[in-house]
């Protein structure tokens, strides 16, 4: 229970820091939002082999963490 506690605690951080990166990457994502895009893709296909083969937890909560991340600075940068 108290895994699952801190699970979420830390993927609750991934959209501040996603809040901050899309401030501080304001021309990146101008110019290579795609690419965002096709790492969100590309890590979701990563966890789902990670999910089906080897079901290492840290490794996938590490992903799951950069797609909130990635996600959130698209969202933000279309803001702009």
């Amino acid at each position: 229970m108290l895994e699952a506690i801190i699970y979420i605690l830390v993927l609750v951080t991934a959209y501040p820091v996603g809040i901050l990166l899309a401030w501080l990457c304001d021309d990146e994502l101008k110019y290579c939002k795609k690419y965002f895009i096709a790492m969100i893709y590309l890590l979701l296909l990563i966890i789902i082999s990670f999910l089906l083969f080897y079901r290492n937890i840290s490794a996938i909560l590490a992903m799951v963490y950069m797609i909130v991340v990635f996600y959130v600075m698209v969202l933000r940068g279309r803001k702009r």
